[in-house]
């Protein structure tokens, strides 16, 4: 049985917390405790924790030192800027680990996670659940398989709203950084991750790898009031010449979910979240897979080098292109009980005309659009900043 505990039990980390739950009650887990830093704000989770024979701890330090070597895996679903620093610590005292999407916030992160994974002979897997779902594995093999002949263009579009509630909730929504942490939030980061990552997944040259950049143009812009962008358009090549695209956006009037096109040489094949099982169903097969993973089988996890290819992609963006600011002009306003939402005037067209064009809005002379260069990333291993 897998001894399991748990850093963060509020916000996303009450769904972990649950599907341990759910997974102590089929005696897959033995949940030992859960770090629990406001207990005020978490009364129901703590007696949860409790009542299922684990302990609650305030500090990481306290935990590891009290649970000793008696670990097996340590779920992560804290702040993007943790899970770095945070995982590093588990696999230092011997765990396995399970961190939410992204893997980290830069490059260097992840490859510091790596080496201690190496160092600790301990497995990191991270939380983008679409790769773990038979979906789009069958789709990587039918790729691999040559179904659509050479695999030319993988685009992807997604338009979700997101009101001023949303980037309230906490103290990192839509930054760029908090203090020295560097964070990156935007919806390429956050809400459309797992959709990005899902490109460089089904690009990559081998079942179990994802692509590697060779080159990247982006166009990042702002029409709300954070810090970081809330729309962006991106074509990037792998370093086997794949082009990937993708348009994302949080200001808009209408929600569009994210699909997925994968065009050959000879064929076609698309992708859409819209009809498939709900997200947390996904996260079920997770976690389900995580555990059966832990216990022998060879059934494909998101581990590190999968989820590298995202990070490395989210960081050029920030390289590759300053984020615009759009005027207010060029969007409305639209009031709610939880917020403001901004939507940026006829983003939903401009969206799809990028989408069918596969180009970005500075290619098409959107008025306020800023025209862009391609980006060498071949040697992109390093994130020292936003472009300014």
């Amino acid at each position: 049985m897998i001894r399991a505990v748990l850093i963060g039990v509020t916000g996303y980390g009450a769904f972990y917390l649950s599907q341990l739950l759910r997974l102590v009650d089929e005696n897959r887990v033995q949940l030992l405790g859960a770090v629990i830093r406001n207990p005020d704000l978490a009364k129901s989770q703590i007696e949860l924790v409790q009542s299922n024979g684990a302990r609650v701890f305030s500090t990481t330090d306290e935990m590891f030192a009290a649970l000793n070597a008696g670990i097996d895996l340590c779920c992560i679903p804290t702040e993007l800027s943790s899970h770095a620093s945070l995982t590093i610590q588990a696999l230092e005292r011997g765990c396995h680990v399970l961190v939410e999407k992204p893997a980290a916030v830069t490059v260097q992160d992840i490859d510091a996670m790596r080496s201690a994974a190496r160092k600790a002979d301990r497995k990191v897997m991270v939380g983008f659940q679409n790769i773990y779902n038979d979906d789009i594995q069958y789709i990587k093999r039918e790729l691999l398989n040559g179904s659509v002949g050479q695999v030319q263009t993988i685009k992807m579009l997604g338009l979700w709203r997101r009101d001023a509630a949303y980037f309230n909730r906490n103290a990192w929504a839509g930054k760029l950084r908090v203090g020295r942490d560097w964070v990156l939030d935007s919806p390429a980061n956050n809400a459309f991750a797992h959709f990005i990552n899902i490109l460089c997944f089904l690009a990559g040259p081998k079942f179990e790898e994802s692509s590697e950049l060779s080159s990247m143009q982006a166009e990042l812009y702002r029409a709300m009031s954070i810090e970081s962008f809330d729309t962006a358009f991106v074509k990037a090549v792998t370093s086997s010449g794949i082009l990937l695209h993708f348009s994302v956006t949080h200001a808009c009037a209408e929600m569009v979910d994210p699909q997925i096109q994968i065009i050959g040489s000879t064929g076609e094949i698309s992708w859409s979240l819209k009809g498939k099982e709900s997200v947390n169903e996904s996260r079920v097969v997770m976690f389900d897979k995580v555990i059966d993973h832990l216990n022998g089988s060879d059934d494909l996890v998101c581990d590190l080098d999968i989820a590298y290819s995202l990070t490395q992609v989210i960081n050029a963006m920030h390289v590759a292109a300053s984020i615009t600011q759009i005027a207010e002009q060029n969007y409305s306003v639209i009031p709610s009980d939880s917020g403001d939402q901004i939507a940026i005037n006829n983003i939903e067209g401009i969206v799809e005309e990028c989408y069918q064009e596969i180009r970005l809005p500075g290619e098409l002379n959107i008025p306020w659009a800023r025209s862009t260069e391609m980006m060498d990333c071949s040697d992109f291993d390093f994130f020292a900043g936003p472009k300014p």
